[in-house]
């Protein structure tokens, strides 16, 4: 999406400062290169937190817990619409 905006931008930009006096458009790609490193250093981190967490458990145990909730979920949906029927 970034990709495409640093396309079309300058051709917008220039555009809409034809279009419109008070407008001024200047394409400035510094932020994009000190964006770069924040992305890259998320990348790395937070695979390697989020495996740390979850290599805790067994699968079983996640899917355990995840069937459980869902089972929680269900019926605490019935009880909702039940109440409200009552309503």
């Amino acid at each position: 999406m970034n990709v495409i905006a640093m396309i079309i931008s300058p051709l917008l930009g220039n555009l809409l400062e034809t279009v419109f006096w008070f407008f001024s458009y200047r394409f400035v790609i510094w932020p994009v290169f000190a964006i770069i490193p924040v992305f890259l250093l998320l990348g790395i981190i937070l695979p390697v937190v989020i495996y740390h967490f979850a290599e805790r458990q067994t699968i079983v145990e996640r899917l355990r817990e995840t069937e459980y909730s869902a089972k929680r979920l269900l019926n605490l949906r019935e009880k909702m619409l039940d109440f409200m029927i009552t309503l």
